[in-house]
């Protein structure tokens, strides 16, 4: 037995020898092995560059290096449209490559070659005040230029053998990581993948063989093909190179820290505001150790340096109180945040971007060198490679307080919504012979967990047994009974959602350049804000040039009064009968529309303002009238309504007319589509400015956002200025600006109508040149028109399952301001101590009365242009609106002034054409005077009585009433007899507030006289 124990025993240890030796020999033999292997693969590798035959754009080194070639060759097409492509233009190929998987040895020469490179991106205003910079700044160093401290530490860290070890990797190491990964995988039963120190050698070759990703990272494929490659790499560099070289690109180019830092230069720069040659022990110590992660990463950072310094302190000699003070001094780092973007002006580098883009399309590039033209993304050529200049025609002074006055109006902040948050969605084909009705909010509790996620997309959504799951379905149809069936699953969840829409824009109304921007769009929005986003604009911009067409084409004249509370017959075109409600008119239904019933208008109090001047009219924003202007333009064109009129004009802007939104879809234009007039012809806020701005000197740019000359004034690469090839078609809408003061004497009242806005002082000044009764020298300025929608948007800090709306205010303006000098830092010599200019403002924002009070497009967007005017603004002590308007009242004939469109003068039409041959010479005033008669008593002065007979035509029914009245007063002799006539005139009812007033006035003439 003992014997029998003594061989199991021999030959276990036996058995644990052989595997140990054989353990032992398989090592080296692999070792070997691998050794033989991949320094045979280097020598083909090094061969193969010395035949040119490894390739000249795999990796990021040689798209780097092929990235600032194309660059110049777009520089040149950009700053000499003539010039195309050419092969010399590309890399240097001479030869095809036979390996394009491996980069090109000679890369590490190209990289240590140049010592610095300095792209920049730089907008700035139309005096060349910066505004925005997007700089990408390497430089690169030689080995003398480092702190002795970083260097050492780097190597201690890293590769602590780096100039001793014969090969460019450690067999150790990757038996090391196999087995620490087996023990793991086994321990945890799950599979740890292997992981090793890497020398510095296998770096710079992972460096040569990686790429960029879209968020402008550097990336490495994780694959045993790729790591071989590596090896391979990294042996060959070893022996085509020296060490020294091989190092100055690993801390020029290995090295990242986020923010778009690479290298050690860069990220010292950045983190510390330091040279590496300047860094204290404790700084050189943090950026050795950052590489392990390549991100600025604090608190690991310093947890490896502790776990470093007991290895590292015998190379420097520092002695365990050296070690403790130095950890001490760790802590207390502090470092600087590097920004990509240098600029407060979100908007206006999306505003640059987008435009400076439109320009590359206007020089025919394709699609893809314009997704490189980018600056909005990381990774762009442009963004790396370009050196750009972008001025813009934005005006800081005007960016400035418009930035101001918006921030200080209180619109409500981003914020986050417990709410419907999409998970997946699903759709398919079906055929269904009934129409199939949509299915909305489908609530329901998940019994079990379940996965969601979005056809086509590799993100998905998991969510547990007991979450709320909300499902909709809709149908759309897409053939004879074939539909669309779509499936949109929801769970409720927090949701960060952005803030009180706003958007703000002001151009030169002379020349339709861009002057100033803000909204909630930054870079990457695409200019949302500006372009893209769609509203209907209310009544801010129709009404007042459906107005102003009336009075160019003479349908109106500039002392036209007119009504809104009076029924028109047909055949006029504006035919209308009231609106009535429990036998209470509130407003009018037009007849001339294929609607069923007619088109019901009530203005916004459901009131009835009657009959005054059109241009008070505009000025209360009255809607039935402003209907009636839409359909007095129906066949000013041939088989033109006033409806079809005024979209085609909203598209010489840009604006999509030719279909509308309909619950079917969208439809082609109805003829019929009179709402317009109240504006629900939807608009970009860049659109609905130019449009706007026709008012102001009959220019209408023809699609404005299609022209980058209207937003960049300037535009250079390199130094080397870019053509802008821009033009410009101009249309004039109306025959005589002249016709069209009416309507802005009406804007301007509108602008300056409420006292507490201290606005009465910024009239036009009459010393322009103008005057009421001729054409205007220049054109007119400070008038504003407001809109605002019907309740058709949900409030941004609602949940989506609210029935709760709001509505956009718009609000446009005309000013005329003088802008100082004084308000840069560092002023231009050409520019004027005061410019003067005139601009043209358009605001569009959503209500929400908790946060910015009343809910019109006045109240909510007036601020802007006070505070513009009170900033700028040119105080006047009489002026051109105020002079006008008392020229009008005075020249309105007595016919318009008093007349009564209610009702005819019940009175002998005899005696009435006798009434007025003898007046038609007469202008009524107030005055009215009593004269003393030949023989005895006071009577009226033969004037004065022609003056009230005049007026019997405008009593109406009650003509022939008034006309005995003013027999009586001329026959009368006495005191007493004169009051009795004076007290039965004023009991005579007076349906025009005018001539009531008037007649009033010169009663009380009469009475003073006594």
């Amino acid at each position: 037995m003992p014997k029998k124990r003594f061989r199991l025993v021999k030959s276990l240890f036996l058995s644990i020898f052989l595997c140990i030796l054989l353990s032992i020999g398989s090592y080296f033999f692999f070792d070997r092995l691998a050794e033989w292997y991949i320094l045979k693969s280097a020598q083909k590798i090094v061969s193969l560059e010395k035949q040119g035959l490894l390739s000249h754009e795999y990796g990021y080194v040689w798209s780097e290096i092929n990235l600032a070639k194309r660059m110049q060759s777009v520089n040149n097409v950009m700053v000499k449209p003539d010039t195309l492509f050419t092969q010399a233009d590309l890399p240097d190929n001479k030869k095809p490559a036979i390996r394009q998987d491996i980069p090109s040895l000679s890369a590490v020469a190209e990289l240590n070659r140049i010592a610095q490179t300095s792209n920049a991106i730089l907008v700035t205003d139309r005096n060349d005040y910066p505004l925005a910079e997007i700089r990408t700044t390497h430089t690169r160093l030689s080995l003398t230029e480092f702190n002795p401290v970083l260097l050492k530490a780097i190597l201690q860290s890293e590769d602590r053998h780096f100039h001793t070890r014969p090969l460019a990797y450690e067999y150790r190491a990757f038996v090391r990581a196999a087995l620490v990964s087996l023990f793991r995988s086994i321990t945890t039963l799950s599979y740890y993948p292997p992981r090793g120190t890497s020398t510095l050698h296998q770096q710079v070759a992972k460096f040569l063989l990686s790429r960029f990703d879209a968020k402008g990272r550097i990336y490495s494929e994780r694959s045993i093909a790729r790591k071989i490659r590596e090896l391979k790499l990294a042996q060959a560099l070893k022996m085509y190179y020296p060490p020294e070289a091989l190092l100055q690109v690993y801390l020029n180019h290995c090295v990242n820290a986020g923010y778009g830092l690479t290298g050690y230069y860069d990220i010292s720069m950045g983190l510390f505001g330091k040279k590496p040659a300047d860094l204290d022990i404790c700084q050189s110590l943090y950026l050795a150790r950052l590489v392990k992660w390549n991100r600025n990463l604090p608190k690991k950072i310093m947890t490896q340096i502790r776990i470093d310094m007991p290895r590292m302190a015998p190379e420097f000699g520092w002695d365990r109180a050296k070690q403790d003070s130095l950890l001490t001094a760790l802590e207390k780092l502090t470092f600087l945040r590097p920004k990509r973007i240098r600029s407060d002006y979100g908007p206006l580098v999306d505003l640059a971007n987008e435009y400076w883009l439109k320009v590359c399309r206007q020089n025919d590039m394709s699609d893809e060198e314009i997704a490189d033209m980018d600056f909005s993304k990381a990774n762009t050529m442009i963004r790396r490679k370009g050196n750009l200049k972008i001025q813009l025609t934005i005006d800081l002074r005007l960016q400035k307080k418009l930035e101001q006055l918006v921030k200080s109006r209180g619109f409500g902040a981003d914020t986050t919504l417990y709410t419907d948050v999409r998970v997946g969605s699903a759709g398919m084909e079906i055929e269904r012979t009934p129409p199939p009705r949509d299915t909305l909010r489908i609530k329901q509790r998940l019994r079990a967990d379940s996965i969601f996620y979005e056809a086509g997309s590799r993100y998905f959504v998991r969510l547990s047994a007991g979450d709320s799951l909300i499902t909709n379905i809709r149908y759309k149809k897409t053939g004879t009974m074939q539909y669309r069936r779509s499936v949109y699953c929801y769970t409720r969840d927090t949701l960060a959602v952005p803030g009180q829409y706003f958007s703000y824009a002001i151009m030169n109304s002379k020349t339709g350049e861009l002057l100033a921007y803000y909204s909630r769009d930054n870079i990457g929005s695409r200019l949302s804000s500006l372009l893209r986003n769609k509203t209907p604009n209310g009544s801010s911009i129709a009404k007042p040039i459906l107005y102003a067409l009336n009075y160019d084409l003479g349908h109106l004249h500039s002392f036209d009064m007119i009504t809104d509370s009076l029924e028109i017959p047909s055949p006029l075109p504006w035919a209308r009968k009231f609106l009535m409600n429990k036998g209470t008119p509130i407003g009018m239904v037009y007849l001339n529309t294929s609607a069923p019933g007619g088109y019901p208008v009530s203005n916004h109090n459901k009131k009835f303002e009657g009959y005054d001047y059109a241009f008070n009219h505009l000025t209360e924003s009255n809607n039935i009238l402003c209907v009636e202007m839409i359909y007095r333009l129906n066949q000013v064109e041939d088989n033109l309504t006033g409806a079809q009129l005024y979209a085609q004009i909203a598209s010489w802007v840009g604006a999509k007319t030719d279909t509308i939104p309909d619950q079917r879809g969208r439809i082609p234009f109805p003829a019929d589509y009179y709402s317009v007039a109240l504006g629900t012809l939807e608009l970009s806020l860049y659109q609905q400015m130019h449009l706007f701005n026709v008012l102001y000197n009959n220019d209408i740019i023809q699609d404005p956002e299609n022209h980058p000359s209207l937003v960049i004034r300037h535009l250079s690469i390199t130094g080397e200025t870019v053509p802008l090839t821009d033009s410009l078609t101009h249309i004039s809408l109306f025959s005589n600006m002249d016709n069209l003061k009416p309507v802005k004497l009406g804007l301007h009242k509108r602008l300056t109508s409420n006292p507490a806005d201290g606005l009465t002082p910024y009239d036009i000044s009459p010393d322009t040149g103008l005057s009421s009764d001729s054409n205007a020298s220049r054109p007119l300025s400070n008038f504003a028109k407001s809109g605002t929608t019907d309740d058709i948007i949900r409030p941004y800090n609602e949940d989506v399952a609210t029935r709760s709306r709001t509505n956009y205010g718009l609000w446009n303006a005309v000013l005329r301001v003088e802008l100082p000098r004084s308000e840069y830092d560092k002023p231009p010599d050409t520019l004027p101590e005061l410019e003067q200019l005139d601009i043209t403002l358009a605001c569009v924002g959503e209500g929400n009365e908790k946060k910015t009070g009343a809910r019109d497009g006045k109240s909510l967007h007036k601020y802007v242009s006070t505070g513009l005017l009170h900033a700028y603004g040119l105080p006047v002590d009489s002026g051109f609106y105020r002079g006008y308007e008392q020229w009008l009242i005075r020249t309105t004939p007595d016919s318009v002034r008093f007349g009564n469109p209610y009702e005819t003068p019940a009175i002998d039409s005899t005696l009435l054409r006798t009434i007025i041959e003898k007046s038609r010479f007469l202008q009524w005033n107030d005055t009215l005077a009593l004269q003393k008669r030949f023989f005895f008593g006071l009577g009226l002065t033969d004037e004065s009585y022609l003056k009230l007979l005049a007026l019997t035509p405008y009593f109406g029914k009650n003509a022939s009433e008034y006309y005995q009245c003013v027999q009586g007063m001329n026959e009368a002799r006495r005191v007493n007899e004169f009051f009795f006539a004076i007290e039965n005139l004023q009991r005579i009812p007076v349906q025009n507030p005018t001539l009531k007033r008037t007649l009033e006035n010169g009663l009380k003439q009469l009475q003073k006289q006594f």
